[in-house]
């Protein structure tokens, strides 16, 4: 029993049903345009996030959905919107990413650095209901420095400060 099914459960059910092959083939078909979702302005979230000390992140920047609708930013989009939530509080941005590769790490980091933003990785594996192997960082198969994910660091320095000024 499931307290909170979503999308992806019900994409199983559809492949268990014989409705296609992958999760990700019967989200595409089915899911994508029917299921609506609730969002708020990145603008508010950010800075409550900034008012609130959380670290926030934008999760691959490039790529997003939106109403389940797939959207993809230009590097010139990305830009603007990262300058805006830069200005607001935002910390950083995902650059390892299963689905990016050498020109999207560019990029991503390229804008980060411009906006004094840090580095995260993730492969986005959701279990058995994605096709994406857990902690791939990209799609060119390269093997990825943890220097290069700056908020390890920043992470790690902020654990130390608040261990510090308990004593």
């Amino acid at each position: 029993q499931m307290e909170n099914p979503g999308r992806v459960h019900i994409a199983k059910v559809l492949l268990e049903m014989g409705k296609g092959n992958k999760i990700s083939e019967v989200l595409s078909k089915y899911l994508y345009h029917t299921v609506e979702i609730a969002s708020m302005p990145a603008e508010y979230v950010v800075t409550e996030l900034a008012k609130s000390g959380i670290t926030s992140v934008i999760a691959h920047p490039l790529c997003s959905r939106t109403g389940g609708r797939p959207i993809i930013l230009t590097p010139e989009e990305l830009r603007k919107n990262v300058e805006l939530l830069s200005s607001l509080g935002l910390n950083g941005l995902e650059c390892f990413y299963s689905d990016y590769g050498s020109c999207e790490r560019e990029i991503i980091s390229s804008i980060a650095k411009d906006n004094n933003l840090l580095l995260s990785a993730g492969s986005d594996f959701h279990g058995n209901f994605k096709d994406v192997e857990l902690g791939k960082l990209s799609n060119d198969n390269k093997k990825i420095n943890l220097n290069e994910i700056t908020i390890l660091n920043n992470l790690i320095e902020n654990e130390n400060q608040k261990v510090k000024s308990q004593f």
